[in-house]
């Protein structure tokens, strides 16, 4: 190899045109003559690329690399590349001598390694860049990838890996590319499961570390396969204020400004089933329990009424409320209920009364509640989370990260999700002590709907766009746009075989095993 100064230019041409040593990277001409592009699969050029980025112990060069990957667009990337002729120039083609195996004939990859470990921040930004320019966009990944955990790394003072461990160098970028790669198939996390790849590669490791430090594990296999395609059908609901309650079977309650509850049936059509009248004010929440046949709605007129939609009427009318309910749940037989009155009620639907000591109060209306065996969780219009033991009747836990109304939150057995009006949603560990946030994810207007499906976070936001991120890195992995125009998202069902999706002007409707839908408003 052939010496560098420090400026990057060669000093004198390689006499093998390897392509890799500094004297070819700084040359004024290519040194691949048929400017093939550096794969993913080559193994050579690969580890070439992750010992350079695993010698880069300044946080300065990282964050160089990372914003010149950041922004790049990969599909294009491609497109671009595979413009390139690819014809081979004779002249380079006869003077270049290369072993059985592909690797060139006179490279020290050891003597490249120590001069660009001896050479100037500058000096290794722009020999690593322009290495770039001859990579392909998985490989592209992969390095940005690479570089994002070793600033982790940096910020939470752990020290680099040296030269001598490269066997453990490559298993940790195996383990990450792992964890974050978008074929067809992943290691998953089940919502009884401790994911096995949460260790120092994540930005918040230790947080996630802690949070799942104590659950058993297992691996399971998934194959992602896009469900949300298919023809579909439109019915016009005539109210654009309505509310809806929909758990992806075969029953659709619908509420709105008028008081009077629809009962929908949904199959490849849309149908009417029955009309039920009793409320004085507008239906402002709706609840399906179909296991004991029952709707369940709030009202603006304080009231919460229970109907037996088989037989065609209300079998109980609970009140408490001195404002209007804006907010139901339900776990076994009791429901919660949150209001315009800052009250968190809880009520038994074996006895359709008030529980004793069960009223939690919030400092601004209540816009979300939900309840399992043992807890009632509360969000309010100031941003406030509250968790509340139902044996003990006692706050527990106050979550005060949002700074604007909380209209939205999901619950599993290990984590609490929350999202407000100004786009941000946050996860929460339920299973462990830890109380910072898992993971933020980010939406440029208000969110109504979340979910965890796995390691798959699916959102609903007011731009009309559903968000597929990922758990561990918050990454969002595609934006799926529900009309041609923006629409207003205001709720999502999801199963393992659909979502649906209700917004201010429709609910559309895509399914795996039936017929997709649409409901326009």
């Amino acid at each position: 190899m052939n010496s560098v100064n420090d400026s990057g230019a060669p000093a004198e041409r390689c006499s093998t045109l390897c392509g890799m040593c500094p004297a070819c990277v700084f040359g004024p001409e290519p040194p691949d003559s048929d400017r093939c592009l550096w794969t993913v699969k080559d193994d050579l050029r690969r580890k070439f690329i992750v010992g350079l980025i695993l010698r880069c112990t300044s946080v300065k060069v990282l964050q160089t690399i990372q914003e010149a990957l950041r922004f790049t667009s990969w599909t294009l990337f491609n497109h671009v590349r595979s413009e390139i002729p690819s014809c081979i120039d004779v002249r380079l083609a006869r003077t270049r001598t290369r072993a059985s195996d592909g690797e060139p004939l006179g490279l020290d990859v050891n003597k490249i390694f120590d001069w660009f470990t001896s050479s100037s921040d500058t000096t290794k930004s722009r020999f690593i860049l322009r290495l770039f320019s001859l990579c392909d966009s998985e490989l592209l990944r992969m390095a940005a990838n690479l570089t994002n955990v070793l600033l982790a790394r940096q910020q939470q003072g752990l020290t680099h890996i040296d030269g001598k461990e490269e066997k453990t160098k490559w298993i940790l970028l195996e383990t990450w590319n792992a964890a974050t790669n978008r074929s067809a198939h992943h290691r998953c996390l089940c919502t009884s499961h401790r994911p096995t790849v949460f260790s120092s590669l994540f930005t918040q490791a230790d947080i996630f570390k802690s949070a799942y430090a104590k659950i058993p594990t297992k691996l399971q296999r998934l194959e992602e396969r896009n469900v949300y395609c298919g023809t579909y059908f439109t019915t016009v609901l005539e109210d654009p204020s309505r509310v809806v309650d929909y758990r992806t079977g075969p029953l659709m309650a619908v509420g709105s400004k008028v008081p009077v509850l629809h009962l929908f049936y949904v199959t490849s059509e849309l149908k009417e089933l029955k009309v039920l009248k009793g409320h004085a004010g507008s239906i402002r929440a709706v609840l399906i329990c179909e296991d004991r046949d029952l709707v369940i709605t709030g009202s603006f007129d304080s009231s919460i009424r229970c109907w037996d939609w088989k037989a065609d009427k209300c079998v109980a009318s609970l009140y408490g409320h001195s404002g209007a309910v804006n907010c139901l749940d339900l776990h076994g037989d009791k429901i919660v209920s949150g209001a315009k009155d800052h009250l968190v009620k809880v009520w038994s639907l074996e006895t359709g009364k008030h529980v004793e000591k069960c009223d939690f109060k919030h400092p601004a209306p209540v816009q979300c509640v939900r309840i399992n065996a043992t807890t009632v969780y509360s969000s309010c219009a100031r941003g406030l989370v509250k968790v509340w033991d139902l044996e003990s009747r006692a706050l527990i836990r106050v979550i005060d990260a949002h700074r604007n109304s909380v209209r939205c939150l999901f619950l599993d057995d290990l984590h609490l999700f929350s999202a407000d009006v100004d786009g941000q949603a946050m996860a929460w560990s339920l299973s462990s002590d830890v109380k910072q946030c898992l993971m933020t994810f980010k939406h440029p207007k208000e969110v109504k709907s979340l979910t965890l499906v796995f390691l798959r976070v699916l959102t609903g936001c007011t731009d009309g766009k559903i968000r597929v991120f990922n758990f561990l890195t918050g990454e969002c992995l595609k934006a799926i746009t529900v009309e041609a125009e923006n629409v207003g998202i205001l709720g999502a069902a999801t199963s393992p075989r659909c979502l649906t999706i209700l917004s201010h002007d429709s609910i559309p409707h895509k399914g795996r095993d039936h017929p997709a839908g649409t409901l326009h408003g």
